[in-house]
């Protein structure tokens, strides 16, 4: 009996012990938890989940205004108020024109907003090129080279003072998912109640606004961010002010004329013509009959090696049936035009990545095309078809862009800007310049040839040829934005998940596709083709 009895003694103390540790590692994982999770103690209760200030990304609110609510003393009075009351770290900038494009009124910096600029280091001011209008508060941003692509863009009015959360709850939001765009109060883009953006996703603005869209800024964003935003209900709805605390214009100073009239403004017309020219504008080009005069020699070109050859064969296979349809002439090598010294410092992928810039720069030197056409190897042509969506829509494109020297293609939605697996030359003295600016065989070093280190700046670490093409255009090198066009996505190209999304698109795009999944794919589009 006693050593049964020493055995249930012994039992009974390392049941003790192991509860004791079970439960200290459940009070251990609780405090980690917390301490990973749970909100910061000063963020108010609608954050839960948020992250802490000092790991919050720097906001950069931007603004635009006109003349004369710029030389006044509220307009000065209430950003101060906000530089002083406003929690969170931001930037906030005033972007302005020389002059004001209504009227020609020069924009002057009043003595009040010079000490804001002494005063306060996060104030500062950007002289945009030109007034685009109210849209400017978003282009300003765009174009300035002091705000990083991958930084939060608080955008918001010039006429309204702010509460004090309005910075760190953009913040807290941006950093949890950075790929949507933030409205606060209610769904959609309202600029008086502000919304929040990377500015990476602003970079397609530019290349679709119609004049009609030029006074209603707010609609024209909506468009453009249509089924990327996410609404901020934080403090109330819309009529309850939600971000604002008061509207900032003193009444005892009265309005000047132009003020009135903005606020007058008819806009459920002004909002339909917008959404009209801003859709009509994408061009559905497959509706264009080009005269039968119109017969630009074409090459369309690609490049590939052995280690993609079982499902580039495909795409050559299945791109050369277009072209022999169609008059046009597909250009296939896969010849190494960079030199060692400069392969030297890049990966395997950037090797053959690479190759269609000096490819493309060799051919169109060649003087036998009008028009020099880039897929990419996982990528084909579909095979025409009759009716009023069909034919040669190559030609059909390059007819509808015929004035312009550069053809992009828009990226998926989930991805912003252009992607270069689509790209169409005009032959050209500014194509040649920038298909030289793009040609990494002239470079003495890779890493730092002047595309390679701006695609580098727009796309984190990476060095891929397209990161190059995308900076090109966001930063207008060679003012490539206004001597080019990017089509929307589903018209020129689409990808294969949305291959029954776009039946009329002119191109479908396998990216991202294991290679068995590419050659399947483009097995089967060419047995569809021959049967």
């Amino acid at each position: 009996m006693p050593k049964r009895r020493d055995w249930v003694i012994a039992a009974a103390c390392l049941c003790v012990v192991l509860v004791v540790v079970v439960v200290a590692a459940v009070v251990a994982f609780s405090v980690f938890r917390e301490k990973a999770y749970a909100p910061d103690p000063e963020l108010p209760e609608w954050c839960e989940g948020c992250q802490a200030e000092s790991e919050a990304p720097t906001v950069h609110v931007n603004m635009t205004t006109i003349p004369e609510r710029f030389a006044s003393d509220w307009f000065a009075s209430n950003l101060r108020k906000m530089l002083t009351t406003m929690r969170g770290k931001f930037v906030w900038w005033c972007n302005v024109p020389p002059v004001f494009e209504h009227n020609g009124e020069p924009y002057v910096v009043s003595d009040k907003v010079r000490q804001l600029l002494a005063d306060f280091p996060n104030f500062r001011l950007f002289r945009v090129e030109k007034d685009y209008g109210p849209i400017t508060k978003v282009l300003g941003p765009l174009y300035n080279p002091e705000i990083p692509m991958t930084a939060p863009l608080l955008i918001c009015d010039d006429d309204f003072e702010y509460k004090n959360e309005f910075v760190r709850v953009a913040a807290a939001h941006f950093a949890r998912d950075s790929t949507r765009v933030y409205t606060f109060c209610k769904s959609g883009t309202t600029g008086f109640q502000g919304f929040v953006v990377q500015k990476l996703h602003c970079a397609g603005i530019p290349a679709n606004m119609p004049s009609t869209c030029r006074r209603i800024d707010d609609d024209l964003v909506g468009l453009h961010f249509e089924g990327k935003m996410v609404p901020i209900t934080y403090l109330g709805n819309r009529q309850e002010g939600c971000t604002i605390n008061d509207y900032a214009e003193n009444d005892s100073v009265a309005p000047g004329e132009l003020s009135i009239a903005l606020r007058r403004d008819n806009r459920p017309p002004m909002v339909q013509a917008c959404a009209r020219d801003f859709q009509a504008s994408f061009g559905t080009f497959c509706d264009v009959v080009p005269p039968p005069e119109f017969r630009p020699r074409v090459a369309v070109c690609m490049w590939y090696n052995e280690g993609i050859r079982k499902y580039a064969d495909l795409t050559r296979q299945l791109n050369q049936r277009y072209c022999d349809a169609h008059g046009h002439t597909l250009v296939v090598d896969g010849v190494d035009r960079i030199p060692a010294s400069v392969q030297k410092d890049m990966t395997h992928f950037e090797r053959w990545a690479w190759q269609r810039m000096p490819q493309l720069v060799e051919i169109m030197s060649s003087d036998a095309f009008d028009w020099v056409i880039w897929i990419d190897a996982d990528a084909a042509f579909r095979p025409s078809t009759s009716g009023e969506h069909g034919g040669d829509k190559l030609r059909k494109l390059l007819f509808t862009y015929r004035d312009l020297d550069v053809v992009f293609s828009a990226d998926h939605p989930r991805d912003p800007l252009l992607n270069s697996g689509f790209m169409a030359f005009r032959n050209t003295a500014f194509s040649r310049r920038l298909l030289n600016y793009y040609n990494i065989a002239t470079a003495t070093r890779f890493d730092t040839h002047a595309c390679v280190v701006g695609g580098k700046s727009y796309d984190g670490n990476k060095y891929h040829d397209q990161s190059c093409v995308r900076h090109s255009y966001v930063h207008n090198v060679l003012d490539v934005q206004n001597h080019s066009v990017i089509v929307p996505y589903g018209l020129v190209q689409t990808f294969v998940e949305d291959e029954r999304k776009f039946p009329n698109a002119m191109i479908v795009h396998v990216s991202g596709m294991s290679a068995a999944t590419r050659f399947t794919f483009f097995q089967d589009m060419l047995k569809r083709c021959e049967s």
